[in-house]
């Protein structure tokens, strides 16, 4: 993984040039230096330019909600990339893209998040989580319950979404995230237990109550993402 901060050196020093004030000699000696660093670090245009934003999930990344947090990043133009949390239960997700991609997808994620929260615990007061008498079959119902709430949580992202997604910034998106981030591993998603069909249905039935919005910090205006229709 590329440091953060040293990325973060070499932007402030791209923003020393005569158009912000700064003499020929200092715009001069800032861009050597940018490139020196660029060269030394391996880094490219696109890497520094890149954009980052992630936060805690109190979820594991092998849970069925990664299904969500994967088409958000799809259809924000993003590439997702998790890191656990050493000594807690959660991750953290982070997104990487362009142009205002990984913002909106960040917002996202904690919205869908909390929703998916929410309805978990309001499934878990009804009488069919009630109902099973073990542990094990109170975790399959709970299980199969989120498998159809994020069904249709994915479906309401992709109407949402659907006209922004490029194919190509997200190909560039996920190629940065690897070059970004070279020691990782591909995580799979927990199986369907395929047991409780009305638990599923209940599920579906939920995320139709979730309400998601382009907006990010409260706003309900579209939030321009790289690669949108304008």
């Amino acid at each position: 993984m590329t440091d953060r901060s040293l990325i973060e050196r070499i932007r402030k020093l791209k923003q020393l040039t005569t158009a912000r004030g700064c003499s020929e000699a200092e715009a001069m000696a800032a861009a050597g230096k940018v490139a020196a660093l660029m060269k030394q670090a391996g880094l490219t245009d696109a890497m520094v330019d890149a954009e980052q934003c992630g936060s805690y999930s109190a979820t594991g990344g092998r849970s069925v909600r990664r299904a969500v947090w994967n088409a958000i990043a799809h259809y924000t133009n993003t590439a997702l990339i998790t890191a656990r949390c050493i000594g807690e239960r959660g991750c953290i997700p982070t997104f990487v893209g362009y142009g205002g991609g990984p913002e909106v997808a960040d917002y996202l994620r904690v919205v869908c998040d909390r929703a998916i929260e929410r309805e978990i615990r309001q499934f878990k007061a009804g009488t069919f989580y009630r109902r099973r008498r073990s542990r094990k079959t109170r975790r399959v119902a709970v299980h199969e319950f989120t498998i159809g709430l994020c069904s249709r949580i994915i479906d309401k992202l992709a109407d949402l979404f659907a006209d922004q997604v490029s194919e190509d910034i997200s190909r560039s998106a996920i190629a940065l995230r690897d070059d970004l981030y070279t020691d990782t591993r591909t995580v799979s998603i927990a199986a369907r237990a395929d047991r409780y069909s009305e638990a599923v249905a209940a599920g579906a039935l939920a995320g139709g109550r979730v309400r998601l919005s382009h907006g990010v910090n409260g706003e309900q205006a579209p939030k321009q993402i790289a690669g949108g229709a304008s």
